[in-house]
Formats: structure tokens, C-alpha cells, sequence
């Protein structure tokens, strides 16, 4: 999200130079145009001035002064439009260089984004993974005890015998957790996913070997047969 933020801010920050750049060009078109058609109208006046003034003093040459004045705006003209160039020139340089770095600031800006996604994201496999072994290492432990408690009520219930034709019950306590360390492995085997971790995390397992253990011994207390072994 954060990097898709930086993307459309950097494109409405260049598209408003952009936007700057062109109202700046049209701006002076505008005022390069007017200020043209005000100093041929002053010429225009001017030159009619002095052709009026040649008619009543000979001694005045209106078309020697009359082209003096054609000379001074053409110059005049030639000097607007090469300040307009330049301005224009400048625009252009000064938008292109403010681009470049909104483009360069938004290249930083999303290479910290994904430098901080990959460090969580390896952070948080790093946790997942220790806390799976933790579990692993917890679910052998009630294994083991919950064999230790089966081994002693076979134990009570063999010391009593079995009648003729009796057969021992099947039973695998460890069903639960051979899946849950298969899958585990299996899991661990692919790539790694953050939500099937969080699936595996769960106390189902732990929850399930704890109600066992515990029928284990209450069925070895309550046990109505004295002489069949409660488990094989």
C-alpha cells in the first residue's frame, strides 16, 4: 500500500510540473503577443506623427525617421522573442531537473519500503520457525508421557491376567501428532507461508494428548474387568 501511495504521488507531483511548465509557456505567448500589438500601435502613431511634422517643417525627414523607428522594433521584436526562448529554455530545465528528482525520490522511498517488508517478513519466518520446533519438542514430551502412563496401566491390568478368548484393544494415541509433525515437515519442505504456520501453531494437539493422558488413568482406576489389559 505504502509503495502504491509513493507511485501515485510522485506521478501527480510530475504531472503538476508538467502542468506548471505548459501555463508558463502559455503565459508568455500571451503577453509576448500583446506586448507586440501595443508597440506596433505606438509605432504606427509615432510614424504618423511624423509624417504629419514633415508636411509643415522641411527640415524634418519623416522617412528617415519613420524607418528608425521600423529598425527599433524590429530590434525590439528580435529581443522579446529570444528572452521569451530563454525563459521557455529555463522552464524546461528547471521542470526536467525537479522530475528527475521526484522520480529519484520515489525510487528511494520504494526501495526502503521493500527493505523494511523483507526484514518483518524474515522476522517473522525466523519466529515462526523457532516457535514450530518449540511445539515439536513439547508434543514429543506429552508422547512420551502419555506412553510412560499407557505402559503402566497395561502393566496393572496384565499383573491381573486375561480371560480365555479376550482380545486387546487397538488403540494409537499418537494419530494426532504423526500428522500434525507430517504435515509439519511437509510444510516445511515447500515455500514458506506465514498463515499455515499460524494454522499448525494452535493447541489442538497439545489439547488432545492432555484429555488423553488423563482417560488413560481414570479408565485405569475406574476399570470394571480387573482381567483385561487395557491396551496392547
Amino acid at each position: 500500500m505504502l509503495e502504491i501511495w509513493e507511485r501515485v504521488r510522485a506521478a501527480l507531483a510530475t504531472s503538476w510540473e508538467n502542468t506548471v511548465s505548459f501555463f508558463g509557456d502559455i503565459w508568455d505567448g500571451f503577453v509576448g503577443y500583446f506586448t507586440n500589438v501595443w508597440n506596433t500601435a505606438i509605432d504606427e502613431i509615432a510614424k504618423g506623427i511624423n509624417f504629419v511634422r514633415g508636411l509643415f517643417d522641411d527640415s524634418f525627414d519623416s522617412v528617415a525617421a519613420n524607418t528608425a523607428i521600423d529598425d527599433q522594433s524590429a530590434q525590439g521584436d528580435a529581443d522579446g522573442r529570444k528572452e521569451e526562448m530563454q525563459r521557455k529554455n529555463q522552464r524546461d530545465k528547471d521542470r526536467d531537473a525537479n522530475i528527475n528528482k521526484i522520480d529519484q525520490d520515489k525510487q528511494k522511498a520504494i526501495k526502503e519500503i521493500q527493505d523494511r517488508e523483507r526484514a518483518l517478513t524474515d522476522d517473522a519466518g525466523q519466529n515462526a520457525g523457532d516457535d514450530i520446533e518449540v511445539r515439536l519438542k513439547k508434543l514429543e514430551e506429552m508422547k512420551k508421557r502419555l506412553a510412560d502412563q499407557i505402559a503402566k496401566a497395561n502393566a496393572e491390568a496384565e499383573g491381573r491376567g486375561t480371560p480365555e478368548g479376550a482380545k486387546k484393544p487397538e488403540f494409537n494415541p499418537f494419530a494426532a501428532g504423526q500428522a500434525l509433525q507430517g504435515a509439519t515437515k511437509i510444510a516445511a519442505a515447500g515455500t514458506f507461508n506465514a498463515a499455515a504456520v499460524q494454522g499448525l501453531q494452535g493447541n489442538t494437539t497439545d489439547e488432545y494428548l492432555s484429555r488423553t493422558a488423563a482417560a488413560v488413568e481414570e479408565t485405569a482406576k475406574n476399570m470394571k474387568q480387573p482381567n483385561i489389559p487395557l491396551f496392547r
